[in-house]
């Protein structure tokens, strides 16, 4: 029985010390990190200076860094252009929730509204602060055959005493033009301008 016990501990303590000896050592990860951030700099340098097939080597040897994201950011950010949505989708997928999906899918909607890709924006667009783009999107509506919806949004922006900016005129135009624009809306903009000191504006 006694030898019996012997022999179980001596298995248990074998095991532990290859578990052990399995783990690395704090001086072989310190020297993984630091290979990994170097790495990480050289493939943002690669990047920025178009030095693709260098990037590409070395961000498939950083899947499993953690600032990995950031990277994959920089270069889907710089292909928008190059309508390749498929990695624009995978990217806010992988991280959604994250500010940096949040940060691509303003972006690439920017992108879509300045190719016109109006059905695209229409189906990847989300509510933001951001006037200009909201009356990308009511634009983006006209063109897709739902002006109430459109007429709605800009009712929204509308009711402000500061100029709306340049994407907003196109959709305005049409609103004024379908007769959905009225008078009392015209008189609460004056209003609404006057009260912000806006004198050009109320005059206009």
């Amino acid at each position: 029985m006694q030898a019996a016990i012997i022999y179980t501990v001596k298995h248990l303590l074998f095991a532990i010390m290859v578990a052990v000896a399995a783990i690395p050592t704090a001086s072989a990860l310190d020297q993984r990190t630091t290979s990994q951030r170097r790495m990480f700099t050289d493939a943002e340098h690669a990047l920025q200076q178009g030095r693709f097939s260098t990037y590409q080597r070395l961000a498939r040897k950083l899947k499993d860094y953690p600032l990995y994201p950031y990277l994959r950011f920089e270069e889907i950010k710089r292909n928008l252009h190059r309508n390749n949505y498929k990695d624009v989708r995978r990217f806010l997928q992988d991280n959604q929730g994250t500010p940096l999906a949040r940060r691509l899918q303003y972006l690439w909607l920017k992108s879509l509204a300045r190719k016109h890709q109006w059905r695209m924006l229409i189906d990847n667009f989300y509510y933001t602060n951001d006037v200009a783009l909201q009356c990308d999107f009511a634009h983006a509506l006209l063109q897709q055959n739902q002006p109430q919806l459109a007429y709605k949004i800009l009712e929204g922006l509308w009711k402000t005493g500061h100029s709306l900016p340049k994407q907003c005129d196109y959709p305005v135009d049409k609103w004024f033009s379908a007769g959905d624009l009225t008078q009392d809306l015209v008189w609460e903009r004056i209003r609404l301008a006057v009260r912000s000191h806006r004198t050009r504006l109320a005059l206009y």
